[in-house]
């Protein structure tokens, strides 16, 4: 199925943007749009980019970079099993929105900073900088703190982790479909 297919499921449907502000609650808005997704019946291989396009443009151009960096990954390191499939994106978007949060409780201390006001600003970017990602017309890697974020989300140095779900990911965000 085509991607140009998801307009037609997406009619209508008035799904509230997820903006990725540290007061907002990740896990509640993507079991909305799964619960939206599923009542629309929306095959799962458009789950993700339907889910993208309720995303605003910071968070959304963060998993995008984030997407094409473990992808490129992923070729250069021969894993055929790996895909940006619906439990990766939201995995990856619940481990930086944890990020966001708890640089938004750290700036309490830091108030007036030029990295506070980047971080206030652009709560994305900053927690993909964090997690040893720097947004700069794509992605460059900080190697050592990419390792800890990849093991997170299923990598190791020998590729994808029982099939891309590390098992610390298993146990905080359980898949409910």
């Amino acid at each position: 199925m085509a991607q140009t297919d998801l307009a037609g499921y997406l009619t209508g449907w008035n799904a509230p943007t997820f903006t990725g502000q540290p007061h907002e609650d990740v896990h509640m808005w993507i079991s909305g749009i799964r619960y939206g997704l599923k009542q629309r019946r929306v095959p799962r291989e458009l789950w993700v980019a339907a889910a993208m396009s309720f995303l605003d443009e910071e968070p959304h151009a963060v998993l995008d970079d984030m997407r094409r960096t473990m992808a490129e990954i992923a070729e250069k390191e021969g894993q055929t099993g790996w895909a940006w499939d619906w439990d990766m994106f939201t995995r990856t978007l619940v481990v930086i929105h944890d990020q966001v949060k708890k640089d938004a409780k750290n700036d309490a201390h830091n108030i007036g900073s030029d990295f506070h006001r980047f971080r206030k600003e652009h709560p994305y970017a900053a927690a993909a900088a964090g997690l040893g990602l720097i947004a700069a017309g794509g992605i460059t890697v900080g190697p050592a703190i990419l390792v800890g974020t990849l093991h997170l989300l299923g990598f190791s140095a020998s590729g994808v982790v029982g099939g891309g779900r590390s098992s610390l990911s298993c146990e905080l965000y359980p898949t409910h479909n």
